[in-house]
C-alpha cells in the first residue's frame, strides 16, 4: 500500500546558515524568511544542528534573571551560561540535530518529532547533506487531502490491490476525512483487516467499519424469541405481537429447542381450521424437526439448507444454543439478484404444490 513520505510534504527551499553566523544575522534571517528555525550546516552542507527562536531568546534570559549574589542567581547563570554568552549559530544551536530522510513515512516522522519533543526536523540525503526541513505543520498537511482522493486510494490500494475485493463487495464513503466501509466479505477476519488498513491511509481521521461477514452470523437477526411446549396458540400470538416477530422457537421443559412456529402456522393450522386458540397447544402447530445452521456457515450454505427443506426462516446456532434467526429476505439481500430470484421461484413453486394452490 502506498504511504506518504517526508519527501511528499517537506519544505525543499530551506534557509540554512554556517556555524559562524552571528546572532544579529540569525535574527534578521528568521524575520526576513518568516521561519522560526534554521539548520546549521558545514561546508559540505551536512547538518550540524538547528537554531531556533527559542535558542535566541534564551540568550536574553540573563538580563531578566535573579539578582547577582544570590544562590538562585548563581543557579540561574549556571543553567543559561552557555546560551547567554553565545554569539554565533554554532554556539546557540541544539546539536546533534533531529534528522529524517525523505523516504521516512509521515507517520514515522510524526513519531520522531513527538519522541524528541521538537517542532521540526532536518531532512538529509545519503551523506547527511541538507535537502529540506519537515515541520509539524507539514506533517499535518496530509489531513487536507480531498475526500475523493482518500476514497480512491482506499478502493484501489486497500480493497482491490491488497484484499482483492470487488467494488460490489465493499463500498467506501468519505466525508471530512471520516471513512465509512459497508459491504460483505467471506471471512470474518477480513473485517478488522480492512478497517485497520483503511485507518493507515495518510489523511484518514476515523474509520467507521460497517462491513459484515458473508456468514450466517453476519446476516442474522440477533436474539431469538421462544414459547414453551404446553403454551397456547393465544399465548404464542400475544408474544409475536409484543416482540414484533413472525416466528418463535418452541422449547421443551429442559430448555432445548424442538421446533419453530410462525405466524403463518397460527393462521393456517389454527384460525383457518376453526380451532380454539386459547385451548390449542402450540405443540400441535410447530414445524419439526428443527433445521438450523451454524453461525459460521456461509450464506451459500444457508441458502442450500433453506432450499432443501423449503423453509422461510432458520435459527442460527453457536455453542449448541440459538443466537439468532435468518429469513428468506435476509438471504436475498446478500446474494446476486439472479440466484435470489431462482431461490424464491423454486420455494413458492414447491409451496404451491404441497398446499394444492395454483
Amino acid at each position: 500500500m502506498t504511504r506518504m513520505t517526508v519527501g511528499d510534504v517537506m519544505t525543499r527551499d530551506v534557509v540554512s546558515v554556517p556555524a559562524d553566523t552571528p546572532f544579529q544575522e540569525l535574527v534578521r534571517l528568521l524575520a526576513e524568511h518568516r521561519v522560526s528555525a534554521v539548520p546549521v550546516v558545514d561546508r559540505e552542507r551536512r547538518v550540524a544542528g538547528m537554531v531556533s527562536e527559542a535558542d535566541l531568546l534564551q540568550r536574553q534570559v540573563r538580563a531578566g534573571g535573579p539578582l547577582t549574589g544570590t544562590l538562585w542567581g548563581s543557579l540561574w547563570r549556571m543553567r543559561f551560561a552557555r546560551r547567554s554568552d553565545a554569539r554565533t549559530a554554532g554556539e546557540l544551536m541544539n546539536a546533534p540535530a533531529v534528522t529524517v530522510v525523505p523516504e521516512t513515512t509521515v507517520t514515522a516522522a510524526a513519531a520522531t518529532l513527538a519522541r524528541c519533543h521538537v517542532k521540526r526536523a532536518a531532512v538529509v540525503g545519503p551523506t547527511g547533506e541538507l535537502v529540506g526541513v519537515v515541520s509539524r505543520k507539514d506533517l499535518l498537511s496530509v489531513y487536507r487531502r480531498a475526500d475523493a482522493e482518500l476514497a480512491e486510494q482506499i478502493r484501489f490500494d486497500v480493497l482491490h490491490k491488497t484484499l482483492w475485493l470487488a467494488p460490489s463487495e465493499v463500498t467506501v464513503d468519505v466525508h471530512a476525512g471520516v471513512v465509512t466501509l459497508r459491504g460483505t466479505v467471506e471471512q470474518p477476519g477480513m473485517i478488522g483487516l480492512a478497517g485497520a488498513l483503511a485507518a493507515a491511509v495518510d489523511g484518514v481521521v476515523e474509520v467507521r467499519n460497517e462491513i459484515v461477514a458473508d456468514t450466517a452470523r453476519g446476516i442474522m437477526h440477533h436474539g431469538v424469541h421462544t414459547v414453551a411446549l404446553g403454551d397456547s396458540v393465544t399465548e404464542a400470538a400475544r408474544r409475536m405481537r409484543a416482540e414484533g416477530v413472525g416466528a418463535l422457537l418452541v422449547h421443551d421443559a429442559f430448555g432445548s429447542a424442538v421446533g419453530i412456529v410462525t405466524d403463518r402456522d397460527l393462521a393456517v393450522k389454527c384460525a383457518a381450521a376453526g380451532a380454539d386458540p386459547g385451548r390449542t397447544d402450540i405443540g400441535s402447530m410447530l414445524s419439526a424437526p428443527l433445521h438450523t445452521v451454524d453461525a459460521d456457515a456461509t450464506v451459500t450454505d444457508v441458502l442450500t439448507v433453506m432450499r432443501q427443506h423449503h423453509i422461510r426462516r432458520i435459527p442460527v446456532m453457536a455453542d449448541n444454543r440459538p443466537i439468532g434467526i435468518i429469513t428468506e429476505a435476509d438471504v436475498a439481500r446478500r446474494i446476486p439478484a439472479a440466484p435470489a430470484g431462482r431461490f424464491l421461484t423454486r420455494f413458492y413453486a414447491v409451496e404451491a404444490e404441497t398446499s394444492g394452490r395454483p
